[in-house]
């Protein structure tokens, strides 16, 4: 999907989505329409890309196009003042560490196929990290406003993320205290969004009002989602569950920093 300059509803306009796949070419050309679409758009309008990783051409062909690499070769043709203009999201159902590093490194975000929060809420999140708040205007219009933050504008904004941020996984930390018979597939379901928030974190902590985690909270950030990917193939709580999650606690309060207390 493809889509330019999103409201604050639910829903888009059908004249603002392209939706490519029906056709191989469509898919083939991945990189083309992205690049296409972001310069028959005014300059003030701006486009989300949402991709899927595997991209299978329909038969007669058994092809299988990388999503993520297509959105590299469409960024990697943009000038900045273009590219500055894009949101790429990669969608894919594989979120090991080696997997998610390889999206964020050829695209701007990654959205799960077995995600544990809305789609929207999550696009919306990366959408502000990308472009701030002064996109989105409270009647539901796209801001037509390119002006670059300041400086001070740019930490509000990574404060303000930061703290969103920070109040989800406190959010999360005190369902799961709270809960200690809760069964384990519920229980991974809240560890593997605590490593998705964490995730994002990590990744937008370099971009204009990202999260702007300093080296030690970054370092923690990294120690806590390898920790949690290590459970992920367990089928039932591990033994030593209980030393485990005091070190996820832990990291959390580190990464969380000055808003630990949330």
């Amino acid at each position: 999907m493809v889509a330019h300059s999103p409201s604050a509803r639910h829903r888009l306009p059908e004249s603002r989505v392209t939706i490519l796949g029906e056709e191989a070419s469509g898919m083939e050309q991945c990189a083309d329409r992205i690049v296409d679409l972001i310069r028959s758009l005014p300059p003030s309008a701006r486009v989300l890309a949402v991709v899927d990783e595997n991209l299978d051409l329909p038969e007669p062909w058994s092809v299988t196009v990388s999503g993520s690499y297509a959105v590299q070769q469409a960024r990697e043709r943009l000038d900045p003042s273009e590219e500055r203009r894009l949101l790429a999201l990669v969608r894919s159902a594989n979120d090991s560490p080696d997997d998610v590093a390889m999206y964020m490194e050829r695209a701007h975000g990654f959205l799960p196929k077995c995600p544990t929060e809305p789609d929207r809420k999550a696009i919306l999140r990366q959408w502000l990290v990308r472009h701030g708040t002064s996109t989105i205007k409270r009647n539901g219009e796209a801001s037509s406003h390119t002006d670059s933050c300041s400086i001070d504008q740019g930490n509000t904004l990574a404060a303000r993320n930061r703290a969103i941020a920070a109040a989800e996984l406190a959010k999360v930390l005190r369902l799961l205290e709270g809960a200690r018979d809760m069964g384990w597939a519920e229980r991974w379901r809240w560890l593997h969004r605590i490593k998705g928030v964490v995730a994002t974190m990590q990744a937008s902590t370099a971009s204009p009002g990202g999260a702007a985690l300093d080296s030690e909270e970054a370092r923690a950030a990294e120690r806590l989602i390898a920790t949690i990917e290590l459970l992920r193939h367990c089928k039932e709580t591990p033994r030593e569950m209980d030393e485990t999650w005091a070190g996820i606690k832990q990291g959390l309060r580190l990464v969380m920093g000055e808003f630990s207390g949330v």
